[in-house]
Formats: C-alpha cells, sequence, structure tokens
C-alpha cells in the first residue's frame, strides 16, 4: 500500500543537540496489521517499508492513516477477476452508493461502493 505519511525525522547537529521535526512524504509498506478507529473514523495500515526515501530505509515499520478523502494506492500482485470484477463496479460513479467500506486482512480485499466511489490503479 502507498500513502501520504508524516515522519517524526530527528537530526543532530555537530554541537549535539538534537531537532525533531513532522516531514510529509509518501510510503510504500507491506500490510501486517490493520486497525479501524471508528470514532475518529480513520483506518491504521501497519507494515514494513517496502521502498526506500529521503527519510525512511527499507525495513522500518511505519503506521499509515486512511481517512475519507486522503487518496491511497493499493498494490497486489494478483487480482482474481472476481474480485477485479467488484473494485470496478464499485468505481461506478453512476451507482450512486450510498456508503464505503474497505476491509483488508492478509489474503483478503472487500470493497463496497461509496457515493465517491473508489479508483484502482
Amino acid at each position: 500500500m502507498r500513502a501520504p505519511a508524516i515522519r517524526r525525522v530527528t537530526t543532530e547537529s555537530r554541537t549535539g543537540s538534537t531537532n525533531s521535526q513532522r516531514v510529509h512524504t509518501t510510503l510504500t509498506i507491506s500490510v501486517r496489521k490493520i486497525d479501524f478507529d471508528a470514532q475518529g473514523g480513520q483506518l491504521h495500515i501497519n507494515g514494513q517499508v517496502t521502498e526506500e526515501n529521503k527519510i525512511v530505509s527499507v525495513g522500518m515499520f511505519h503506521t499509515l492513516d486512511l481517512e475519507l478523502h486522503r487518496n491511497f494506492t493499493l498494490i497486489k500482485s494478483e487480482w482474481d477477476s472476481v474480485t477485479l470484477g467488484v473494485v470496478k463496479e464499485a468505481c461506478n460513479p453512476g451507482d450512486r452508493a450510498e456508503i464505503g467500506a474497505v476491509v483488508l486482512q492478509e489474503g483478503l480485499f472487500k470493497m463496497r461502493g461509496g457515493e465517491r466511489g473508489f479508483m484502482v490503479g
């Protein structure tokens, strides 16, 4: 899964003092754990970083927080025809469904259409 993230980065000066700041980046992780926060309306996706960037190395762990109107990319090496059909149908803006949900766990992905639809890349 690839999504925008905020990562705390600590740097150390020549004098030994440290400075910590929050940095916006995009991370790609291999999903290990999923938690849904009903009160906050967020899906917390925890996993290991699979693509290195300037801020994180491959193998580090991070939690991506997905919420309404936050774009993400779901990367899957193989899609079976039934699942792909469900995803394409959920992307049809003419259906105008009133609720949307994504349920993920290892080996399982289910999608229900939402008013704004879902995009598959």
